[in-house]
């Protein structure tokens, strides 16, 4: 071997802590409650397979496409990712991406391309939103989400009147991870206000549409920014919403004014080339089909979706009082329970696993479980 060892210069560094808390349940086996990774599951414990796209799927296997796309992405998947976010398929750059952190990071990169360094990220959030943006070689910025205990821009409007340059703000569309609690409207509204008279742009995290109050009630936020004409940039997941995780299938999205999107088309196609040259087409004709031959179905099936996740916390909220009011408000497949690591390592010993902070994934874990759940949040987490 050479004497040269290159990578010896490399530090260790932290494992993904999602992950690793997802690697841990699954090594205590079948019988573990396991509410780690973000991902429906049926009441057998396997991902749910919603019968619209697997419909669009088996149609897609008569003649599946294996050629690549064209650099933005499949044309009518394009159209139906537009139609769901804009509600039209209108003419604005649009960019099929590996999955939504692939948006993200297109994003991110696209908005470091504008001069933009700094990213204002209201926390708690998800994990990898820092490696993400790191990634793209921009600062963060952390303020405060929570202000007792709900939601609040409060902070996030002091941090933005201080500001003398533009910055990214990077906030959850609805459905917030890892907290479930989502801004009202009126304080959308109130932000909305703000931004109009800043060089401030908003990065919008759109991973769960359809999952919080409905389709069209959780792109509330998008179509405000639009409707007040303030440039926005949307990453869009269809993983949650069409069941198709491993799929990596998602779309970012720029509003901006007509005469700049040209420009910002060519930006997103060479900024994806140069990450992953162009996204998996396989999901990307999925949900082109699922919107287009079976769209009532897979609303309905959301609406169920969504109906479950009401019934598993409100077994949380009657067994485990004290978490009534953050069930109550909750929206989409998360809560963060207010425990300690101890706790949750203790928990562990019940095999009961969730994410590191307490986030809790309800939606991996079947109705038939919710009460053994809440049982031992009640006796070991919350005496």
């Amino acid at each position: 071997m050479s004497a040269f060892l290159p990578f010896t210069s490399l530090s260790p560094l932290e494992l993904d802590p999602i992950f690793e808390s997802a690697k841990s349940a699954a090594a205590a086996g079948p019988n573990a409650i396991n509410g780690t990774i973000g991902v429906i599951l049926d009441e057998e414990g396997y991902v749910l397979r919603l019968r619209s796209t697997k419909k669009a799927l088996n149609l897609l296997h008569e003649n599946e496409p294996l050629g690549y796309s064209p650099l933005a992405g499949v044309p009518e998947f394009l159209e139906a990712a537009k139609k769901l976010v804009l509600g039209s398929a209108e003419p604005i750059p649009c960019i099929a991406s590996s999955g939504g952190t692939g948006a993200l990071s297109v994003l991110l990169r696209l908005a470091h391309a504008t001069g933009i360094r700094k990213v204002i990220l209201p926390t708690p959030t998800w994990a990898n939103h820092q490696r993400v943006i790191t990634a793209a070689g921009l600062e963060i910025e952390e303020v405060e989400y929570l202000e007792n205990d709900q939601p609040s821009f409060d902070a996030l409007s002091d941090k933005l009147s201080s500001l003398t340059e533009p910055h990214i703000i990077l906030l959850h569309a609805c459905c917030h991870n890892p907290l479930g609690l989502d801004p009202l409207r009126k304080q959308w509204q109130k932000l909305s206000d703000a931004l109009k008279s800043t060089e401030h742009l908003p990065l919008l995290d759109f991973a769960y549409q359809g999952l919080g109050d409905g389709v069209e009630e959780d792109v509330y936020a998008v179509r405000l920014f639009k409707d007040a004409d303030i440039p926005c940039m949307i990453a869009w997941s269809a993983s949650k919403n069409h069941g198709i995780y491993g799929l990596r299938t998602g779309a970012a999205l720029v509003l901006a004014p007509l005469e700049e999107h040209v420009t910002i088309q060519q930006h997103l196609e060479i900024i994806s080339r140069s990450i992953f040259s162009v996204a998996p087409v396989t999901g990307q004709h999925i949900v082109a089909i699922t919107q287009e031959k079976f769209y009532d179905e897979w609303m309905q099936e959301l609406a169920d979706v969504r109906e479950s996740l009401e019934r598993k916390r409100e077994v949380l909220a009657q067994i485990v009082p004290v978490l009534s009011d953050r069930c109550a408000n909750a929206k989409g497949i998360f809560l963060t329970l207010p425990i300690t690591d101890e706790q949750s390592i203790e928990l562990q010993k019940q095999n009961i696993f969730l994410a590191p902070g307490g986030r809790l994934n309800i939606a991996g874990i079947p109705e038939g479980r919710m009460g053994e759940l809440a049982e031992g949040l009640k006796g070991c987490v919350l005496d």
